[in-house]
């Protein structure tokens, strides 16, 4: 209407401008003045994101506890600081040995999908991948920092046999005694010797195939052929680690 007054010149576009502005500053007002009104019936309702959840994991930059919150959308919230941090969904989530990510402090929770597959993640680096051409929402099995010893580095084994997957299969230390290496990237599997004491990544590379060598420690009651209960080998090209590993 006012546009139609202006073009036919019936009324001042200052006077319009000032007039319109004027109204906003008192609908602003009064929306202020009844924003408590409002506050009180969204609290009669709902509760505060603050108030909800229960402490799971040291925030990096307060270093109090985060609330694990359970209901969909599952994420973390921190009080003090008042920020929330999304988390991985359709899964378990848990605080990871109390581990802290070295590039920001904050401790590592652990998801585990309902497949099986868990993996450790930094909530911050979750949310916020810190370096250049990282994927986004970027797990602790994703992230490729040099010196991270929770990153793919440390634990990756070999790349995903899988046709067009460019993942890398990584060892998941909490699986035991059911080991398995998963994928970073698809649902790939690989079930590693069933009843092991202990198996861990090596810094060490296959000559053959350029996986890296497994360090594996059995049980004393189930030794390997050769008595030994310790072996340090590339379960792909060893015929007798390959002999004990399935794939999924």
């Amino acid at each position: 209407m006012f546009g139609f007054l202006i073009r036919t010149g019936k009324a001042d576009i200052t006077a319009v401008v000032t007039h319109s502005l004027y109204m906003f500053k008192l609908k602003f007002a009064y929306f202020l003045k009844q924003i408590e009104r409002m506050d009180m019936l969204f609290e009669a309702s709902f509760t505060m994101l603050a108030q909800t959840g229960s402490a799971l994991s040291r925030c990096g930059r307060c270093n109090r506890y985060m609330n694990l919150i359970t209901k969909r959308p599952t994420r973390l919230h921190c009080r003090t600081c008042n920020e929330t941090y999304n988390m991985p969904q359709n899964g378990a989530i848990k605080l990871y040995k109390e581990l802290r990510c070295p590039l920001d402090n904050f401790e590592l929770v652990l998801f585990t999908q309902k497949g099986g597959k868990s993996f450790p993640l930094c909530p911050l680096c979750y949310n916020d991948p810190p370096l250049e051409g990282s994927v986004t929402k970027m797990s602790c099995v994703e992230c490729t920092h040099p010196t991270c010893k929770h990153g793919i580095e440390a634990v990756g084994v070999l790349q995903c046999p899988q046709p067009d997957c460019k993942g890398i299969l990584y060892l998941d230390v909490v699986s035991g005694p059911k080991w398995k290496l998963d994928c970073n990237a698809c649902q790939y599997q690989v079930k590693l010797m069933e009843g092991a004491h202990k198996i861990s990544v090596t810094p060490d590379e296959c000559d053959t195939c350029g996986s890296a060598l497994l360090n594996v420690v059995m049980n004393k009651v189930k030794p390997f052929k050769d008595g030994e209960v310790e072996k340090t080998g590339c379960f792909v090209c060893d015929a007798e680690l390959n002999d004990m590993v399935e794939s999924t």
